[in-house]
């Protein structure tokens, strides 16, 4: 299966559904499923990222629990890392410069004209980075993982063997469902 590397907290952001679009500097031919990375990578700017609105709600919603301390912040509150985190379908991509200012926007993360104009609400644009000449990755139907799957990354779209993450009660709350 394909899967993309993000750091933290974007991958979360996306695996929950708080995210819905994903911005690269390069363009992308597939469309389908794709699992979710949390790269390593740790540091005190993603920490700082985090903390911060909107990306401190986004997560809180999804549980993450933000404790007052220098060292959780240096653990990541929690965040699981090096690890499949989650599956979303790419519905789409879009060139940046096809993105329209979406301010007052607010039936969805974003929205594409028939003409080809992505309008993107206020936190989906504070998710990504919509510079010129990028290139946005239209996502749906987000699907957090109960228990991350360790998994080592790679940068670009990469393939994930199946057996990597069949058969496991992946699912969030697919535990309590048995």
């Amino acid at each position: 299966m394909k899967c993309l590397s993000l750091h933290q907290p974007w991958a979360q952001l996306l695996a929950t559904g708080a995210k819905s679009v994903e911005t690269r500097g390069w363009p992308l031919r597939y469309r389908g499923p794709l699992l979710v990375h949390a790269a390593r990578t740790w540091n005190a700017d993603l920490a700082f990222i985090a903390a911060g609105q909107p990306f401190r709600a986004a997560l809180e919603q999804a549980g993450i629990v933000f404790e007052p301390t220098e060292a959780a912040a240096k653990r990541g509150w929690g965040l699981p890392f090096g690890a499949i985190v989650g599956r979303v379908d790419v519905v789409n991509v879009v060139h940046t410069d096809n993105v329209a200012d979406g301010l007052g926007y607010h039936d969805g993360p974003y929205h594409l004209t028939p003409d080809g104009i992505l309008f993107v609400g206020e936190i989906e644009r504070a998710f990504g980075n919509f510079d010129p000449r990028r290139w946005a990755f239209l996502c749906a139907n987000a699907v957090r993982f109960a228990k991350p799957v360790p998994c080592r990354g790679h940068q670009g779209l990469f393939e994930v063997p199946d057996e990597v993450v069949r058969g496991a009660n992946l699912l969030i709350g697919s535990e309590d469902e048995g």
